[in-house]
């Protein structure tokens, strides 16, 4: 994606500037509206590690983006899924076989 953001978020670490941001595993897209007005330069929303549903995921994604393409809405969709519907990775730590 080649998004306003995204490309200043490149030329800052390009100009080794420090780059601050959210690790979000909360439901509340309103956290992550919070981050994108105070100008944080990134967010990670993580439905990995906590229980995030893809309603949940995609109004993250809105309130990131704050107007999102269907291009960028399908990057971001790809993003959340396992091979080959989609390029999310899997962690290999203990988490991954809980209940096994």
């Amino acid at each position: 994606m080649q998004i306003q953001a995204l490309k200043r978020l490149r030329q800052k670490l390009n100009d080794d500037q420090p780059v601050y941001g959210l690790w979000q595993t909360l439901e509340s897209a309103a956290i992550t509206d919070m981050a994108v007005a105070l100008g944080l330069d990134w967010v990670v929303i993580d439905a990995e590690h906590g229980h995030l549903d893809c309603k949940e995921i995609n109004e993250h994604i809105r309130a990131g983006l704050r107007s999102d393409t269907v291009e960028q809405v399908e990057q971001s969709l790809r993003d959340c899924r396992y091979p080959p519907e989609g390029v999310r990775g899997i962690g290999s730590e203990r988490a991954t076989v809980w209940g096994q």
